[in-house]
């Protein structure tokens, strides 16, 4: 399969080792089941790339910088955008094969999620990997203009969702799980409304929503307590799917002929980003140079980091395409796979 030619090298491992309310709200005021009411809505966006824009702004050390606009007879404000455009073109060319990785991907995603899918999971994981693609471009966005902790938080998102896929992928039955913990989150939404709020709440709509939450509430109990719900949809926590995980990269490595060497993405990568997501000692850590001043954008610090996780991203393009067998393999590998390794080879 195509995610064997990113591989869990273990220069890929190490590198990373070092270093929804309104929403919800609106879909209560449906006659229908949100799974269902999301079913019926789906559709096939595409992914569109934006081209980079690096041309005549000013360039200033301030993340917020103004761009004289043409003023209209309405006397428009001027167009405020955010970033350090000055460091767009040096970031850029140090990090220019990841950069390739992500225009050579485009166009697959693209026609990715234009092809024709039948059934919840192939849906349901469709969306996730348009989701993932969406944040990777975030991620490029960041590390463009030196935001590599946040860069980083991003790919520890993306990281989450791969997991998420493959343990949809090995344990289809849990499918039904992972839609319906949305009643789970729909209860719990209206706990927290006012009484005003829950007042005018449809009679029907809330007889409808208390008999699916009991419908569903024992396959998520947690504990003793039979009447509270775990904290999220799956019946393992992340730290097991990540373990699962792990030992099919391992068999997939044995496999291809290379040696594993213990190290565990979840324990170096995961628990780093953690660390920064949160903001714990070690986050804290992590965000000062080495005068022990505060990291402040634009900075070099992280850009690495961020750049070689995006690998989850390349994976979740890799498992969905085997998932619905859409026949990209070839393309995936030969495209931003090389371009990946390529660049990881390179820092």
């Amino acid at each position: 399969m195509a995610v064997r030619d990113i591989g869990w090298h273990p220069w890929i491992a190490g590198t990373l080792g070092r270093k929804y309310f309104v929403k919800a709200v609106e879909l209560f005021a449906k006659e229908k089941d949100v799974a269902e009411a999301f079913f019926d809505q789906i559709t096939t966006a595409v992914w569109n790339r934006r081209s980079q824009l690096l041309s005549k702004r000013p360039a200033t050390r301030s993340p917020f910088y103004s761009q004289d606009a043409t003023m209209t007879s309405m006397d428009q404000p001027e167009v405020i955008a955010a970033g350090f455009p000055e460091f767009w073109q040096p970031v850029y060319t140090k990090y220019k094969l990841f950069f390739d990785c992500a225009a050579k991907l485009a166009p697959i995603v693209s026609d990715m999620i234009r092809a024709p899918v039948e059934g919840h999971l192939l849906q349901i994981v469709g969306r996730m990997v348009a989701a993932a693609t969406n944040s990777y471009g975030a991620l490029l966005t960041l590390v463009l203009n030196g935001y590599g902790q946040d860069a980083v938080k991003i790919g520890r998102s993306i990281y989450e969702i791969e997991l998420n896929i493959l343990w949809l992928k090995n344990h289809p039955e849990d499918l039904g799980d992972f839609l319906d913990y949305n009643i789970i989150q729909q209860k719990q939404l209206y706990d927290e409304m006012t009484e005003e709020q829950q007042n005018a709440f449809p009679k029907e709509r809330y007889d409808e929503m208390i008999a699916n939450y009991n419908r569903v509430l024992p396959r998520f109990v947690s504990g003793r307590d039979k009447t509270r719900p775990r904290n999220e949809w799956c019946r393992v926590s992340i730290h097991e799917r990540a373990k699962e995980a792990e030992q099919l990269w391992k068999q997939q490595m044995e496999a291809d002929g290379l040696k594993d060497n213990g190290i565990s993405l979840y324990k170096t990568f995961y628990r780093h980003a953690s660390s920064m997501h949160h903001m714990d000692i070690a986050g804290v850590i992590a965000s000062l140079d080495q005068e022990m001043n505060a990291i402040m954008a634009p900075s070099w610090k992280h850009l690495d980091d961020a750049l070689v996780a995006a690998a989850s991203v390349l994976r979740c393009v890799s498992l969905y395409d085997e998932m619905a067998g859409l026949g990209m393999q070839e393309r995936i590998r030969s495209g931003p796979n090389d371009a990946y390794v390529a660049a990881c080879k390179a820092l």
